[in-house]
This record gives structure tokens, sequence and C-alpha cells, in this order.
């Protein structure tokens, strides 16, 4: 019966606090730190806050915590950019050796510098690999238009060469004939890639531009990563044909506000 009464009272330190008393420590300013942080390794300590009453930027060590709080966001980015790479953070033992807080401070300095630096480098090689890509499915694309229209003129060409005379009246010799060539203006064109929900935009735009002096030719080419987002972004490549410099310069125009 006595052990089953036992709720272990006789351990009281267990369940209620222990005595304590009310001390008043004064210590200098450059050794506070140390001292501090040795009776916290201590344990024994309950520390009681004089100024409870003044916020955070007018207390003595209000530098000193915005340090902490500055160095705990390096830390977190630091944790941010290893979960991004999809590595895992290995536990290492924890050692005797301490640091101060200057040389914490600095080497967090640091390697935040140097991992700001690694971010922006990857990023431009990413963008310009981007824009070569779509500069590859432009020429591609763009490339077999004209390949297209090459082979349609030669197989025009030799129609009209080798076709019999309808009348008597034809000309015998080709030179005789009046020439296409002579009669055809240069054109000019502009090629490109563009999304896919701004192309009908871009189309009538170009349109009004020019009044319809223009011939539009596109392709899709899939998705593609947009290098000023890096979003997958279905797209189109387009080539616009024009005559003459006035109509160039409203079509570079709504290009521009088109951007793309």
């Amino acid at each position: 019966m006595p052990g089953l009464l036992d709720f272990g009272f006789n351990n009281i330190e267990l369940w209620r606090s222990e005595e304590m008393q009310l001390v008043q420590l004064m210590i200098p300013a450059e050794s506070a730190h140390d001292t501090v942080g040795a009776l916290g390794d201590v344990g024994l300590l309950q520390f009681k806050d004089l100024n409870a009453d003044k916020s955070a930027f007018q207390r003595t060590y209000a530098n000193q915590v915005k340090r902490c709080d500055e160095m705990a966001r390096k830390i977190r980015f630091f944790h941010d950019q290893v979960e991004k790479a999809g590595m895992t953070v290995g536990i290492r033992a924890i050692t005797d050796k301490g640091y101060e807080m200057d040389e914490l401070e600095g080497k967090l300095e640091e390697l935040e510098t140097e991992m700001l630096e690694v971010n922006g480098n990857s990023e431009r090689l990413a963008r310009s690999y981007n824009e070569l890509v779509e500069l590859q499915l432009v020429l591609e694309k763009a490339g077999s238009f004209f390949d297209q229209a090459r082979i349609d003129a030669q197989s025009e060409s030799f129609e009209r060469t080798y076709s019999v005379p309808e009348t008597m009246d034809a000309p015998l010799l080709e030179s005789a004939l009046p020439s296409a060539t002579a009669n055809t203006g240069r054109l000019g064109f502009v090629a490109g890639l563009i999304p896919q929900e701004k192309l009908n935009g871009f189309e009538r735009l170009l349109f009004r531009a020019t009044r319809g002096n223009m011939f539009l030719r596109q392709t899709p080419v899939g998705s593609v990563k947009d290098p000023a987002t890096g979003e997958q972004v279905e797209k189109h490549v387009f080539v616009v044909f024009y005559a003459g410099e006035r109509a160039r310069t409203k079509v570079l125009k709504v290009r521009m506000v088109s951007r793309v």
C-alpha cells in the first residue's frame, strides 16, 4: 500500500521549481558576451529582461541583434539554395571549437557573395542558351520557307522553259520574253519567334500598319523555354515579307511593340 501511494514527492524538484535567488552581476561591456555565453552553457541561470518596455531598436545591443538576424537570413538563403539544387545536407558532428561572431559573419558574407555570383552566371548562361535555341529554330524553320520557295520557283521556270507555244506568234527565244524580274521589286523580310497567344494580334497590327502590303508565314515549333522568364511557352516561327524601306520601318516598329 505505501508503494501505491508513492507519487514521487520525495524528488520534489521534478514537480515544482527550486528555490531561486535574485542575483545582479556587474560585468564589463567588453567581456559581457563571453560571460553570458559561459553562464548559458552552465544551464543554471534564468535571465530577467530589465528593458521589457523598450523596443528592439532602443536596446543596448540592437546592432548585435541586427547582425544576428542578418546572419540568420543568409543561412536561410543557403538552405533554400540547397533545396533548390535537390541536394541533402549531411549531419556533421558538433565540435568543441566555437566561432566568433565576427569570424562567422565574415564567412557567411563571403559565401553569400560567391553564391550570388554563381547564381548570376548560371542565369546568364541559361538565358544565352535559350536565346541560341530560339535562333536555331528560326534558322531551321525560316530556312525551310526559302528552300520550298526556291524549289517552287525552279519548277515553275522549268515548266515555262519547256512548254509548247500555244500560238504561232509566240517568240522563239527566251530573251524576247518580258523579264519578270525587271518588274518585281526587291523584297525584304523579318524573321523571329512569337508566343502563340500573341500571333493573331501581331498579324492584325502588321496588316493595319502596312495596309496589307506584307506577307506573313508562320509555323509552330512547340514548347520552348522563354529566355526572359525561363518558363515553357508555346511559340511560332514567323517570317514577314515586305517591299520598301517604309514598310520595313513599320514592320520593325510593330515587332518592337509586340516584344518579339
